[in-house]
């Protein structure tokens, strides 16, 4: 892959001098005019500023993740990375023939939708009449190929809020147009899948592409991948709202980002989100809720693509998240009146915002649009619709909803000080509850920084290397171990210092056939947030480790957001 005008655009922008919260060294532009104006290697790209602790670089290296999971034809023209470029290209020609994966993993591929769907909506799905449907691009989920639709979508959403809540820290540290590449990336996609009749509706909609079972049998660069990769639809006779809605927040979301830039684009991305919130309220009316059923055909069929990988277990956080969203991008409240009924007040503190939880995340917008829009009263309008007292709650930032977020996490702090809620993705849930924090100080703090936005600081420094790990690794699993002793600093940023961890669970930054070669990866994998420390402040720095050094477009996901906010 060529470095010529790939980087022009965000690369070079990122060559600015990165300085933290705590510095007041000036933001230096590029020095020169040939910097400005030509690509450099990414390890001449990122710039070290000399601090430790370092949330602007850890902002812009957090971005790289995404141009090494991107996936499509167009790669090569949009990514940052010299050792990535154009793959799965057969995914624009998936065969439109039913395909049942218990009967066969291994050789074949096609869609699991009916030979009388296909045929009725043959012209929608294949328009050019090949026999293929057309699902390429979008995002690798892990070290893994697979597009999994609810980490994906989620993804595709919290960096879009990300952008909307911090856009000027972006824009300040030259980060916006990277930004914005990887944005029109992920909804360009959520359109793509977004399968339309001649009036708008939307009959189906892919939410997948790959299956675990196959994929992870392999272990090679993206770019030589020739497994079968089946896509998965979501219809009206099997509607799975928890991935129609959170595609549809993510859109409505981007037209908020993208309006005053590109009121055409913006505008595209919001009329999708409408036709994905009509779809589901259509669902909604055809499978009321209230009506008991041995499988809920509004919930993801786990079994019918993400398998053991994503089981979603509920869809009612999703729609009342994307209520938050239609209503912002269209100010009709009707969308928050038929969210209403489905609010769960208690939720938010009851684990963590995450791509199959995602009631702080809904709670946090609707206190800011409760606190925006107050004549609104959306705390009357969820008990009006529950029919519940004044008695339940007074408000969504109080200790019964997004306020009590803060208290529980206080509570799962290890000796060492990182709050551990799970030992898959640990560094996941802490930054995704960082997030959360800074965002409450800046819609109840005037942005100045209370407990929350100091606890949140206090778990930041701990995931950029202000720690002490004890080190998991044997040298039968790496070549590295050993080289800094039995415990120490450890950033779980890959290649935000010389501590950081260097051996992620990822394929094509391996450059290796296989997960357990111990030697050193091929490729820096920037900016990848690892899966982070068990709850006695250990951690395996190992890339045959998918627990603890596993890297994934949702783990980056909020953590982009709480690098903007801390810096």
């Amino acid at each position: 892959m060529k470095l010529s005008k790939k980087i022009i655009a965000a690369a070079l922008s990122a060559a600015t001098a990165a300085v933290s919260m705590a510095s007041s060294m000036p933001i230096q532009a590029a020095d020169t005019e040939t910097e400005q104006q030509f690509c450099a290697p990414i390890s001449e790209v990122v710039t070290d500023s000399g601090l430790d602790i370092d949330y602007a670089r850890a902002l812009q290296y957090s971005l790289y993740f995404y141009d090494a999971n991107m996936c499509g034809d167009d790669v090569e023209g949009k990514n940052l990375l010299p050792w990535r470029g154009n793959c799965h290209t057969y995914d624009a020609h998936v065969p439109l023939t039913p395909w049942d994966g218990k009967k066969d993993k291994s050789t074949k591929s096609g869609v699991n939708l009916s030979a009388s769907f296909i045929e009725k909506y043959k012209d929608i799905l294949d328009p050019d009449g090949d026999g293929t449907v057309d699902v390429a691009g979008g995002f690798h989920d892990a070290g893994d190929h697979v597009q999994f639709g609810m980490p994906e979508n989620y993804t595709a959403a919290t960096l879009a809020w990300d952008y909307y809540e911090y856009k000027d820290v972006f824009k300040q540290l030259g980060q916006d147009a990277h930004m914005e590449t990887i944005l029109r990336h992920f909804n360009d996609y959520l359109m793509k899948c977004t399968f339309r009749d001649k009036d708008g509706k939307v009959i189906a909609h892919c939410y997948q592409v790959g299956l675990g079972e196959i994929d992870h049998k392999i272990w090679n660069n993206p770019e030589v991948d020739t497994m079968p990769r089946p896509a998965f639809f979501l219809t009206a006779d099997k509607p799975q709202i928890d991935y129609a809605v959170s595609a549809c927040a993510s859109l409505a979301i981007n037209y908020l980002n993208f309006k005053d830039s590109d009121p055409e684009y913006a505008e595209k991305s919001l009329d999708y989100a409408k036709a994905l919130w009509n779809f589901t309220n259509d669902a909604i009316k055809a499978f009321p809720p209230s009506e008991k059923k041995d499988s809920d055909p509004l919930l993801s069929d786990n079994n019918d693509g993400p398998g053991e990988f994503y089981g979603s277990s509920k869809w009612e956080d999703d729609y009342c998240w994307a209520a938050a969203w239609i209503y912002m991008a269209t100010e009709d409240k009707t969308a928050l009146e038929l969210a209403a009924p489905y609010f769960d007040y208690y939720a938010p503190s009851g684990w963590c915002y995450c791509w199959n939880d995602m009631w702080s995340g809904a709670g946090v917008m609707w206190a800011v649009i409760n606190q925006e829009h107050p004549d609104l009263d959306l705390v009357q309008m969820v008990r009006d619709a529950q029919g519940k007292n004044q008695y339940v709650f007074d408000n969504f930032w109080d200790n019964d909803c997004v306020g009590k977020c803060l208290k529980t996490w206080q509570q799962k702090e290890t000796k060492g000080g990182f709050a551990f809620l799970n030992e898959w993705g640990s560094c996941r849930y802490n930054t995704a509850m960082q997030l959360i924090c800074l965002l409450y100080d800046k819609y109840n703090n005037n942005g100045q920084a209370s407990e929350w936005s100091q606890w949140a600081q206090t778990q930041m420094d701990y995931v950029l290397g202000k720690n002490d790990i004890k080190f998991k690794e044997t040298e039968k699993m790496t070549v590295l171990a050993g080289r800094n002793g039995t415990h120490g600093p450890r950033s779980f940023v890959v290649g935000y210092n010389d501590t950081a961890v260097k051996n992620p669970h990822h394929r094509a930054a391996s450059g290796l056939l296989m997960a357990e070669d111990p030697r050193e990866q091929k490729h820096i994998l920037w900016g990848a947030l690892a899966g982070g420390p068990d709850d006695a402040d250990a951690h395996s720095d190992s890339t045959n480790d998918w627990r603890e050094n596993e890297v994934t477009i949702d783990y980056n996901a909020a953590f982009v957001g709480a690098c903007a906010g801390m810096y």
